[in-house]
């Protein structure tokens, strides 16, 4: 399945496109799933969530693999938010949502984009 959808990826992104992923990027084992990013096509840039290693929610951890992340393919990493200019105009990328969520809770209320 990797396969199919690395294949879907490349289809539609160029190697010369910017890509911005929005977190939770290798889930599963990520001894396997993290060195797949190498293999899609664009530069890419992770605005890190809650699922992925190199998130400061995870504490000192965090600092040790965002050198993997960057190995695996990643041209940069951000936590929080990211502002970006789409189109002309200026967008707040964040991997959590302004409020709410799934749960009957705020989860992650410091890492909420304001």
């Amino acid at each position: 399945m990797n396969h199919a959808l690395i294949a879907r990826w490349n289809d539609v992104v160029a190697p010369d496109d910017t890509v911005w992923v929005l977190g939770d990027v290798a889930l599963g084992k990520i001894a396997d799933t993290l060195p797949l990013v190498g293999h899609l096509h664009g530069s890419k840039h992770l605005v890190s969530g809650n699922h992925d290693r190199c998130w400061p929610g995870y504490g000192s951890k965090a600092v040790e693999w965002e050198a993997r992340y960057l190995d695996a393919g990643f041209a940069s990493l951000h936590h929080g938010t990211a502002t970006l200019e789409v189109g002309g105009r200026q967008v707040l990328a964040c991997h959590f949502p302004y409020v709410g969520d799934s749960h009957d809770y705020d989860r992650h209320p410091e890492a909420r984009p304001v």
